[in-house]
This record gives structure tokens, C-alpha cells and sequence, in this order.
């Protein structure tokens, strides 16, 4: 059974390198010249009537022929058949076609390979191109977040201060024939001082200070704490390593996409509890964050983001991809949310400039 399966398959390879025209050309015209010899041969040796033999070559030709033609197409197709199994399997890690498939499939398929094959090779080109956009895109918004922060820190938030200082200083010295102004001057104290805490988070926001000088873990803990703490949502730190440093970048963009998914829970998770997780192993670094709130469907809601312009996940998704990390959201309506990043990190304990 085995030697006849080779032999079907070599066959079938042969085949598949000759184009289906001269196929079907070629194998048509013997069939028909084996047939007019076949009744020939039989006519002049034999004694089978005339009319006999036109109708069982008749019968036979028209077998033989729908055989070999069903037999040559299906053949032709299976290289089609192959060619689509190839396309449905090309990723980002593969964005060509395999060579063998290119060079070996029917010839009639060969340049719709070949034209398959650029298409994908400028789509690699496009896709790289669009990534280093991205990263220096990104690269500049953080750039700019940094010199904003640390102008309204540096001028605004101390000429804020000042105010407050001058205003408590007047409240002390204000005169008795002017103590009805010191409500006023309370008031606005207050406002001033309102508007300082505001600054302090619009600032945090941009850029916390916290992630340069003391790290990732304290800026995520800081966040966490202040966002969800405020709304009564309960939030645990299971972090082994409470001095782990990385790459500035790396620290960059993780705190981005806690920051990014702390504010998904506190928008739409309707949370009581939410577990941080942040893990160190020697080639890469992992942040979790687990919620046990309202869930949702993962699949809808990642169909309906560019739509709806919910462009939270993929702002996460985006900066996972630029550091060659892993994102895997688990979750399912009314069985919380998972979020796992995981990103290459090779280096333990570095600490770089950006």
C-alpha cells in the first residue's frame, strides 16, 4: 500500500511542475490516439461489429478522459488548496512565503506566488515603517509629558506655593480694622491650595518625578493607590522585589500601561478589589493586573474599539508590540479582568538614560 501512495505522490509532485494546459493538451491527444488505434487494431483482428466498437470506445474514451481531466484539475487544485493553507498560516514572524512553496507549485500559480510574495514583502516594509513612527512618536509625547511636568513643576507649581505662603503670611498680619477681609483672603487660600493639589496630579499624570528618582514599583504603587484608593476599591501589591529596577524605557512604558490599565478598572470595572502583580525572571519582566469586577467580552470589545474610539487596550497593545512583549487579556462578563504583559528584558537590574 505504502510503495503505491509514493508512487500517487510522486506522480502528483511531477504533475504539479508541468502547467495544467499542456496537462490536459497532452493527455487528451493520447487518449484520443490510443483510442482511434485501439479500435483499429481491434476492427481489423477481430470480428466485433462496427457499431459495437464505436459504442464501447465510445464509453470508454468518455470515462478515461473524465478520469485523467478530474484527475489533472483536482491536482491543479490541491496547489491552490496549498498555496491558501500557506497564506492562513503567514505571520509577523514569517511575512514571505516559504520558498518551496513558490518554487514548487504549479506553474500557472507561480506568478499569483510570486505577486502574493511582494505583496507581503512590502507589507513588512510598511509595517516596519509604521513602527518606527510609533516608537518615535512615542518617544517624543514622553519627551514632551517630562518638559511639561517639570515646567509647571518648576514654575507654576512654586509660584503657586508662594501665593499660599503670602496669603497665610497676610491672614497673621492682617490688621483689626481689616479682619473682615480674612475671609477672603481663607478662601482663596483654600482655592490656591485646591489648585496646587490639581497640578500635582495633572503633573503626576505627565510625568511622575517618582518613576525617575525612586522607580517603577513606588510610581505604580503611588498611582494605584491614588486613583482606586479614592473610590474605595481595595488594592493589593504582591511584588517580591520592592527595589526592582529596570531600563528607563522599559520602566517607561510599563508604568504607561498600568497607568492606562488602572484607569480602564476605575472607569468601567466597577471593582471592590483589584491585585497588582509585578514579577521579575532572568529574560523578561511580567505586570499583571486582576480585577474582580463586571468583566467583559473580550473579542466584542476588541471588534468594537476603533468604532466606538475606546483606544484604551490598544494604546496597551500598541507599546507592548513596540518592546516586543506579550499581552494576554483574560476575561469575561461578570468574572473580572486579567491583564498580563509580559516584555523582554534581559539585563537584571540596569538602569539606563533615555
Amino acid at each position: 500500500m505504502q510503495p503505491t501512495t509514493s508512487v500517487l505522490t510522486q506522480i502528483q509532485t511531477r504533475l504539479k511542475r508541468v502547467p495544467i494546459v499542456y496537462r490536459l493538451l497532452v493527455g487528451n491527444s493520447m487518449i484520443a490516439i490510443l483510442s482511434v488505434m485501439g479500435a483499429f487494431l481491434l476492427h481489423r483482428y477481430t470480428s466485433i461489429p462496427e457499431n459495437t466498437l464505436v459504442v464501447v470506445f465510445a464509453l470508454a474514451g468518455f470515462g478515461i478522459v473524465f478520469g485523467f481531466n478530474y484527475f489533472t484539475i483536482r491536482v491543479s487544485l490541491s496547489s491552490l488548496n496549498d498555496l491558501r493553507q500557506t497564506l492562513d498560516q503567514i505571520n509577523l514572524d514569517q511575512p514571505t512565503l516559504p520558498e518551496t512553496i513558490v518554487l514548487e507549485t504549479d506553474p500557472d500559480l507561480q506568478p499569483l506566488a510570486a505577486s502574493i510574495n511582494a505583496m507581503l514583502v512590502r507589507l513588512e516594509r510598511h509595517r516596519q515603517q509604521l513602527r518606527a513612527l510609533s516608537e518615535r512618536a512615542t518617544s517624543a509625547q514622553e519627551e514632551e509629558r517630562r518638559r511639561i511636568a517639570r515646567n509647571l513643576h518648576d514654575d507654576t507649581s512654586q509660584s503657586l506655593s508662594s501665593l499660599i505662603i503670602n496669603l497665610e503670611r497676610l491672614e497673621g498680619e492682617l490688621p483689626q480694622q481689616a479682619a473682615h477681609l480674612k475671609p477672603a483672603l481663607q478662601q482663596a487660600r483654600r482655592v490656591a491650595t485646591q489648585t496646587l493639589d490639581e497640578l500635582r496630579n495633572i503633573i503626576f499624570d505627565l510625568r511622575p518625578a517618582m518613576l525617575d528618582d525612586l522607580g517603577l514599583v513606588p510610581a505604580v504603587r503611588w498611582y494605584a493607590r491614588t486613583k482606586l484608593g479614592e473610590m474605595g476599591i481595595r488594592v493589593d501589591f504582591q511584588i517580591p522585589d520592592e527595589s526592582l529596577r529596570l531600563p528607563a524605557h522599559l520602566e517607561t512604558e510599563l508604568f504607561r500601561m498600568a497607568q492606562e490599565g488602572l484607569n480602564n478598572i476605575a472607569r468601567h470595572a466597577q471593582a471592590q478589589r483589584v491585585i497588582v502583580r509585578l514579577t521579575r525572571a532572568p529574560d523578561f519582566v511580567c505586570l499583571e493586573l486582576e480585577d474582580d469586577g463586571r468583566g467583559f467580552d473580550v473579542v466584542q470589545a476588541s471588534g468594537q474599539a476603533l468604532p466606538s474610539k475606546r483606544l484604551g487596550l490598544l494604546g496597551i497593545q500598541e507599546r507592548v508590540s513596540l518592546v516586543g512583549g506579550d499581552l494576554t487579556i483574560t476575561s469575561s462578563p461578570g468574572e473580572g479582568t486579567l491583564l498580563r504583559v509580559c516584555i523582554p528584558c534581559p539585563v537584571p537590574n540596569a538602569k539606563e538614560d533615555i
